[in-house]
């Protein structure tokens, strides 16, 4: 199943975001960037349908990748690998839908 997986790439319109997970127990409390000890981890789905009015988007395929930075030449290399050419992303943004 990993074998196939690896090689799927997401397609049509694709959101993309990266965000932290992890961190030391007990540490300094300190959460999002500040936190030295967390992953950075980027994360894009698919949106296949619009739904019914009202309701949310119905995804598709997600994938995800622990990264090395949130540069966005990262994101760029991690959607150029997971998404086929002609799909279209947009970047999520904190606290919209």
């Amino acid at each position: 199943m990993q074998d196939r997986d690896q090689s799927y790439k997401l397609s049509g319109l694709v959101e993309v975001d990266e965000g932290y997970v992890g961190g030391a127990e007990g540490g300094s409390g300190r959460r999002g960037r500040g936190a030295q000890s967390k992953s950075v981890v980027a994360v894009a789905v698919e949106r296949r349908a619009a739904g019914e009015p009202g309701r949310p988007l119905i995804p598709g395929f997600a994938t995800l990748s622990v990264g090395a930075n949130t540069a966005s030449a990262s994101l760029d290399g991690f959607l150029g690998a997971k998404a086929q050419l002609g799909s279209h992303s947009c970047r999520r943004m904190r606290g919209h839908p």
